[in-house]
């Protein structure tokens, strides 16, 4: 400032830009993916994020995996800006299975003369999800029209943790 005769002062300021508000994120919707699906962003979403004054870092965490066929896990998304300021939202990812197993094994007749045993192996199951896949075994026996003639019937059903079956007969 100049007064009239010549004679000035002056003072600095300063001001202190400070960013309290916290980035806008949303979330990618919700998703389902098959068990052998990548749970990678690229392939279930990606949050997106704006901020007033810069461009917000965006961060991901995955909860644990809960909850019977079909699972799920919680992934949260945090956007921070470079103030330090941050948000959060929640993104549902459900894990399925909807495949059955597999069961392989010997699936032909076989016809045998009286007094001999049979010589039966039984199928293994492979599953895509599943690495300890339960097999049950039934057999029925079905008496012939002849003495000691008679019909046995093998069934396999193999059953993943989620409740998918393969049913496997051998005669």
């Amino acid at each position: 400032a100049t007064d009239a005769c010549g004679n000035s002062a002056s003072c600095v300021q300063n001001i202190t830009i400070n960013d309290f508000a916290a980035p806008v994120i949303t979330c990618p919707a919700d998703v389902t993916v098959e068990c052998t699906e990548s749970l990678d962003p690229a392939n279930t979403g990606e949050a997106t994020a704006t901020d007033d004054c810069s461009v917000p870092t965006i961060t991901y965490n995955d909860g644990p995996m809960t909850g019977d066929c079909p699972y799920e896990v919680v992934r949260t998304w945090t956007a921070t800006d470079p103030c330090g300021n941050s948000t959060t939202c929640e993104q549902v990812i459900t894990i399925e299975d909807t495949v059955a197993p597999v069961l392989s094994g010997e699936d032909e007749e076989i016809t045998l003369e009286c007094n001999v045993q049979p010589s039966i192996v039984a199928p293994t199951a492979t599953d895509n999800c599943d690495e300890d896949v339960a097999i049950e075994m039934d057999m029925v026996s079905t008496p012939g029209t002849c003495a000691n003639e008679y019909t046995e019937v093998y069934t396999w059903t193999a059953e993943d943790e989620c409740d998918n079956t393969s049913i496997r007969t051998l005669t």
